[in-house]
């Protein structure tokens, strides 16, 4: 997990070739205009989604991974927590599903501030929560955009 302010992205862009191209999206594309739902960066390589949603209490929601997709989350605006643990650190509850790309789980982790400003990245082995309220409902404006994970990050 990699977790920074939209600021100082361009110090990861050398990490992998694809996850470059993701992240010179972000600085170079109006967030704002984006449109709700998918839109396609480079086919099924890089793709993003923009979502609205209302923040809820943790024991509302699941934890989750994927297989496939490295996820970058961008938060446009409100307040969200947002909990990470290690894959291996936790128990599936729902088999993986080839055809969304998701397993959930159960256990604990750790839970941090997920602001308008900032970027997380969350590879395969990052379960997640997002979605969590910070104490107070919070409507989010979000962008998430899904990277073909190839190793190493």
């Amino acid at each position: 997990m990699i977790i920074d302010t939209v600021a100082n992205i361009a110090l990861y862009a050398a990490l992998n070739s694809k996850l470059g191209r993701a992240l010179d999206y972000i600085t170079k594309t109006d967030l704002g205009t984006l449109p709700a739902g998918r839109t396609d960066i480079d086919g099924a390589d890089i793709y993003c989604i923009v979502s609205e949603y209302d923040t809820r209490p943790a024991g509302e929601l699941k934890w989750e991974a994927h297989r496939v997709y490295t996820d970058i989350q961008v938060v446009l605006s409100g307040a969200e927590a947002i909990g990470y643990a290690p894959v291996s650190a936790l128990n599936v509850t729902a088999g993986y599903d080839a055809g969304s790309d998701v397993m959930f789980l159960e256990g604990e982790g750790t839970f941090m501030p997920a602001l308008p400003g900032r970027f997380i990245v969350l590879t395969p082995h990052d379960a997640h929560m997002p979605g969590v309220s910070t104490g107070v409902k919070s409507r989010i404006k979000k962008l998430v955009i899904k990277v073909r994970y190839s190793a190493p990050l």
